[in-house]
């Protein structure tokens, strides 16, 4: 046998023999292209069904436009010579279930800090897959395998793609073939005709008993009637989790005992969602195993925080928002359209402010997970700041406030005609411009609770690490409760992103088919530019809604925005 098959810019090494999957063969492979990678080619069998090389294929074309830690990275798939060859990432640290197997053969436990790790990687790894409209159908221990990041911390990531289906909506149940490994395939793969992406969330589920009672599976069945009588069952008796062993905070052992059986429910519709997942107790009552794993958790939990607020709160209704941006920019006629037009602009600004903190929060969740969690902090804070006093100022104009609107403002209110605008304003109590007060007042309520928490989260990490001298500034910045300067927050914000944001988030080729990503870069662009691009001095020119983003750009749209926005 030819011991070396060069396949495009790739040498596959047929002497380095990995393994056999199901419908493929893995041997090692290199690439001048990709010197400082271990590199893997998983050969696909030729009497494989063509449908299913062909399904595969589309899963992992799409797939490869993601860079995520938690999913094996896809480089290249080939098709060349009658064989098609996918080039993925190299783990060289087994898999999952071989770990377990070991913990068993040594009746070693896993302990607390260990399972929450595994698992909230796992559903990290899947998130990429759930976001790109991919559910797995085979999420098993020997699918997850496992590296070491080289500084102590072990990295799960989810493989084999196979049995994986492109779904328009993955919430949905939808008809589709029984496939997947028996003992952790969900009560509709067998029982019914229809699942979505929620038959994955059962597969965890059972991973997350073995990971917590040394390996043994969730029921005593052997054959595969009695596993069917078993799935049967849960319909009229959910699973029950027995009361987990190890050491550990009582709250945490709960945690997990609740969350298996939530994930174990026989109906998709009470079973969590993998945005549910994300949210759980699991991401934010667990402790670090060392330095790299605490950075992680403490972000998360950060970014929780945040999340949590923006779904209970609503910062921002869309529709409002829309409507008055809509109608203040179409009618300009009568001094009180006018002063509606200016303030759809504080809107405009606020709500773009508002879209990059959500949108930076979902990319750092799902693609930077290591990233430092005092830097996004000190970004949010700015993000925040920016939006909280630029809605002061807004509810200056709207209710006639001199007092909170800041010293560069006051030179446009300072205008003698504007003035006397302002004062017919108060008196004008047409639909729009009662909308427009009841909306400032609103996002300023909301902005205002953001802002406290984000100033509190800046002084408990300032007396827990050590910071550059000058952050001491911008602390003192956040306490001057009457500064409503809300530009200095965007220099900040510039500050932060020259020191250390540009080199972690900057442009990444490897990232470039990630619509979140793309829209990040272009927001975090708007953003950096926002007031020398749409000054108030020129307000009567500017439309508030070309600040905002359009939600429904392509990706081929947000690219050529982007460059757009680095050539200007």
């Amino acid at each position: 046998m030819e011991q070396e098959q060069k396949v495009e810019d790739f040498v596959i090494k047929k002497a380095d023999y990995l393994g056999k999957g199901q419908y493929g063969v893995v041997y090692g492979c290199y690439s001048d292209l990709y010197k400082n990678q271990k590199l893997c080619a998983k050969v696909l069998l030729a009497q494989v069904e063509t449908g299913l090389i062909e399904r595969e294929i589309k899963i992992l074309e799409q797939l490869n436009k993601v860079d995520n830690p938690n999913l094996v990275k896809i480089y290249r798939v080939i098709k060349e010579q009658q064989q098609i060859f996918i080039i993925m990432e190299k783990c060289t640290g087994g898999d999952l279930k071989q770990l377990m197997d070991q913990y068993q053969t040594q009746k070693k436990q896993f302990t607390l800090d260990q399972i929450q790790d595994i698992a909230r990687q796992i559903i990290l790894g899947y998130k990429s897959l759930f976001d790109n409209k991919v559910i797995h159908r085979d999420i098993k221990p020997a699918n997850i395998l496992i590296e070491n990041n080289g500084k102590g911390q072990m990295i799960v990531k989810l493989t084999d793609f196979g049995m994986g289906r492109i779904l328009e909506d993955i919430t949905k149940k939808q008809a589709l073939t029984k496939v997947g490994t028996p003992a952790y395939a969900a009560p509709q793969l067998y029982l019914e005709d229809q699942y979505s992406s929620k038959c994955d969330v059962y597969s965890l589920g059972v991973i997350l008993f073995q990971l917590a009672f040394n390996n043994r599976l969730p029921f005593t069945a052997k054959t595969i009637p009695e596993l069917t009588a078993f799935l049967r069952d849960l319909k009229t008796k959910p699973f029950q989790c027995p009361e987990l062993t190890q050491e550990g905070p009582q709250q945490v052992k709960k945690a997990i005992q609740n969350l298996i059986n939530k994930m174990m429910l026989y109906s998709e519709e009470e079973r969590p969602g993998w945005d549910d997942l994300v949210k759980s107790e699991l991401f934010v009552t667990s402790k670090p195993t060392n330095f790299e794993a605490q950075q992680e958790t403490k972000l998360l939990d950060s970014i929780f925080l945040y999340q949590q607020q923006q779904g209970q709160q609503q910062y921002f209704n869309e529709a409002k928002f829309r409507a008055v941006c809509k109608f203040a920019n179409q009618n300009k006629i009568t001094k009180a359209e006018r002063i509606n037009h200016l303030v759809s602009l504080f809107l405009a600004k606020a709500e773009l402010a508002f879209n990059l903190q959500q949108c930076l929060s979902e990319q750092l969740q799902a693609q930077f997970q290591f990233f430092n969690v005092y830097h996004f902090e000190l970004i949010q804070t700015c993000i925040i700041g920016y939006r909280y006093k630029i809605l002061m100022n807004a509810f200056g104009f709207c209710f006639n406030c001199l007092d909170v609107i800041c010293e560069e403002m006051r030179k446009i209110y300072d205008n003698q005609a504007l003035k006397q605008t302002l004062l017919e304003y108060q008196n004008d109590h047409s639909d729009w411009t009662e909308q427009t007060k009841e909306t400032i007042s609103e996002f300023l309520n909301q902005s205002n609770k953001a802002f406290l928490h984000a100033e509190n989260q800046i002084i408990k990490l300032m007396k827990a690490n050590t910071y550059p001298h000058n952050i001491a500034n911008f602390q003192k910045l956040l306490s001057i409760i009457e500064n409503t300067e809300f530009k200095i927050y965007g220099r900040w914000f510039q500050f932060f992103w020259k020191q250390d944001l540009r080199k972690l988030l900057i442009y990444d080729k490897n990232k470039q088919y990630d619509i979140g990503y793309l829209k990040m870069l272009v927001l975090i662009e708007k953003f950096l530019n926002i007031d020398t691009e749409f000054p108030f001095e020129k307000y009567s020119e500017q439309d508030p809604q070309q600040i905002v983003l359009n939600d429904n750009l392509t990706k081929q749209q947000l690219e050529a925005l982007l460059q757009q926005r680095k050539n200007v």
